[in-house]
């Protein structure tokens, strides 16, 4: 009887113990999955609160002398930082951007009738607010204008665009038209327009359209998509 007894004890410690480690195993995997969503997850939520984060900054031009980098000239007397949308709106006075830029966004309204240029030798670089023109005018430079996961629509008003090159991009994971020309008049300057999206591998096949009028004219245009498992697809509207 001792000995049944021992060798049942050892099955059932024998039992236990693969329970143990298939708990173990359970655990694991269960954390290797919660961090790879919560990853993906915050990701996704972080580059939701930085477009909802965006604040409007108005162009004023206070101080007179037309200049962007002169904080007396804004709205809130700072001068746009990488959270904010530099507006342009009722105020008919020119701005000249005048060193380099990283904001959230730039756009020029309807009732904007001044002229918004972009020095020679100055980038600009835009986030998830992209740029939005619905009038007035803008004169680009020699430099690049970068819009990172956001979108360039001109709707009204003229845009000239920069010698050094338009770059579309950043991470889109749905449908999304990322060049419009919808109205008003559009300049290529002899400049490129380069759309290239990147996709995460799990956000299926999205479809990036450029929107243009039948009388859109571009320089140099180059489409180049890249993803990590799928294949997404570039359409004209």
């Amino acid at each position: 009887m001792r000995k049944k007894r021992m060798g049942l004890r050892l099955e059932q410690r024998t039992t236990q113990v693969q329970t143990l480690r298939q708990r173990r195993v359970v655990l694991v995997t269960s954390l290797v999955l919660l961090l790879l969503f919560g990853g993906i997850f915050l990701i996704n939520m972080s580059q939701h609160e930085e477009a909802m984060a965006a604040n409007t900054v108005t162009w004023t031009n206070g101080t007179g002398n037309g200049n962007w980098n002169d904080a007396g000239n804004w709205s809130t007397g700072a001068i746009p930082g990488t959270n904010d949308i530099a507006t342009f709106n009722t105020t008919t006075s020119n701005c000249l951007i005048n060193a380099n830029i990283s904001i959230s966004g730039i756009a020029i309204t309807s009732s904007y009738t001044g002229t918004v240029t972009q020095q020679n030798g100055k980038t600009i670089t835009l986030a998830a607010s992209g740029f939005n023109q619905a009038g007035g005018t803008f004169n680009g430079g020699t430099s690049t204008i970068d819009i990172n996961s956001g979108t360039f629509t001109l709707s009204n008003g003229t845009f000239t665009s920069t010698a050094g090159g338009i770059y579309i991009g950043g991470n889109y994971n749905s449908n999304v038209t990322l060049f419009t020309h919808s109205g008003g008049t559009f300049n290529h300057n002899n400049g490129l327009v380069a759309i290239d999206p990147s996709v995460n591998g799990w956000a299926g096949t999205p479809t990036f359209t450029v929107d243009v009028l039948t009388n859109t004219k571009f320089y140099d245009f180059l489409y180049n998509g890249s993803t990590c498992c799928n294949t997404n697809r570039l359409a004209t509207a």
